[in-house]
């Protein structure tokens, strides 16, 4: 234990992911700025998808513990909508619906997740038929843009 001196668990105890976690042993902070205002929707694009992932990491881990809280599945059915993948946040909603108690919010959620997964689908089967179709093909490039940020 000597080389843990601000540990106050003794012996050390496992920690978990949250926000009511206060046994965390350092937390850094890192302030970035783009060198061109231009790089600055890049940058952010990519920290809003970075932070879906680690959310989706984070709440995973919490599942360990609280494998039916509505709460989580909730989250991690948001974030998977955020990063682009309507389909992974229909099943972890469906999962949802299934252990938790009865609440609107994740039949709505639900509904426009599997909305979002339509539409993809459709545009796609849309494009196969008229490839040539500029307005469908800029929509169908849309969302793959927004699928891999």
């Amino acid at each position: 234990m000597a080389g843990k001196l601000r540990n106050r668990n003794h012996p050390a105890r496992r920690i978990l992911y949250g926000s009511n976690v206060n046994d965390e042993m350092a937390d850094i902070y890192l302030q970035v700025t783009p060198v061109h205002p231009g790089e600055r929707a890049a940058l952010m694009e990519h920290y809003k998808k970075y932070e879906f992932q680690s959310l989706i990491v984070g709440l995973t881990k919490s599942l360990d513990v609280y494998p039916d809280d509505p709460w989580i599945l909730e989250g991690i059915a948001g974030c998977n909508v955020g990063l682009g993948k309507p389909k992974e946040a229909i099943a972890v909603l469906e999962r949802r619906l299934k252990t938790g108690p009865t609440a609107v919010f994740p039949v709505v959620s639900l509904g426009m997740a599997v909305l979002a997964s339509l539409a993809r689908d459709a545009l796609s089967q849309l494009l196969k038929c008229d490839p040539e179709n500029w307005q469908l093909r800029s929509m169908c490039d849309e969302l793959r843009s927004e699928t891999s940020r």
